[in-house]
C-alpha cells in the first residue's frame, strides 16, 4: 500500500496533488500528473460569469463555463470528461481524470469510470520533474 503524496507548497499552489487532475500513463509504471486548475469568472454586464477551467501542460487546454452549467455537478463532470478525451487524444495515451479517493474515468477510445485510481510508480509533474515514487497520486485532507 502505498503512502499519500507529500509535495512542496510551490507544487499545491499550481494544483498538484488536489482533486480534481488528470493522469497520462507514459509507460508502465511512469505517470504525468496534470492539475486541473477552476478559476471563477466574475459576473459582468455582458456576462453571467461562471468559471473557467485549464489543463496546462505542453498544449493548453481551456473552456469557460457559465454559472448555470459549473453548479451543475453532472455538466461539471461532462465537461472534465469532454477536456479528458480531448487531451488524451491530442496526446495519444492513455489519460484518466480523478475525482476523488475513489472515482475515476479512464479514457482509451471511450469513457469508463472505475473506483480504482491509478497510484504508485513514477510520478512526474508537466515539465518532467518527479513528484514521488510509489506514493499515492493526490495530498490527504481532513
Amino acid at each position: 500500500m502505498s503512502t499519500y503524496l507529500k509535495l512542496p507548497d510551490d507544487k499545491l499552489i499550481l494544483g498538484y496533488g488536489k482533486f480534481p487532475y488528470i493522469i497520462e500513463r507514459e509507460f508502465s509504471a511512469m505517470y504525468v500528473q496534470l492539475p486541473i486548475l477552476i478559476s471563477e469568472i466574475e459576473e459582468t454586464e455582458n456576462d453571467e460569469g461562471g468559471a473557467q477551467v485549464i489543463i496546462n501542460s505542453n498544449g493548453v487546454f481551456q473552456a469557460n463555463i457559465p454559472s448555470a452549467q459549473f453548479r451543475d455537478s453532472n455538466k461539471h463532470l461532462g465537461l472534465f470528461q469532454e477536456l479528458l478525451k480531448k487531451y488524451a487524444l491530442y496526446k495519444n495515451s492513455m489519460c484518466c481524470l480523478v475525482v476523488s479517493e475513489n472515482q475515476c474515468f479512464f479514457f482509451e477510445n471511450e469513457i469508463s469510470e472505475s473506483t480504482e485510481i491509478p497510484e504508485g510508480g513514477l510520478l512526474k509533474d508537466a515539465q518532467g520533474n518527479i513528484l514521488s515514487m510509489n506514493k499515492k497520486h493526490f495530498v490527504f485532507s481532513i
